[in-house]
């Protein structure tokens, strides 16, 4: 998902290029949105694929995990990763930028 995140970031640049909120470039807060996003997708939609006919307490998988899940686990992996990851997208930059001048 990281490679990803770096893609689109890389993309939303030439796109977004200029445009911040705060301190933060756009296209960093929007990577930082959809990281967890596609995490969810990809890790929720696997195991619908993998287990979806499995029942879990007389429920199937998709009724039983993936839709509680979805509903908890991204709100707050959306939540951590855009604190998280907009403090670390400040500090590589500052990083990336003082390796640049010497």
């Amino acid at each position: 998902m990281g490679w990803f995140t770096g893609l689109i970031a890389k993309g939303l640049g030439k796109v977004f290029e200029g445009k911040t909120v705060g301190k933060f470039n756009l296209n960093d807060l929007i990577a930082t949105i959809l990281c967890p996003v596609m995490n969810t997708a990809f890790f929720l939609g696997f195991m619908a694929i993998l287990f979806g006919s499995i029942e879990v307490m007389g429920l199937n998988v998709i009724t039983a995990v993936v839709i509680p899940a979805l509903s908890i686990n991204c709100i707050l992996e959306i939540i951590a990763c855009f604190v998280v990851g907009s403090a670390v997208s400040i500090a590589v930059k500052k990083i990336v930028a003082a390796n640049k001048s010497k």
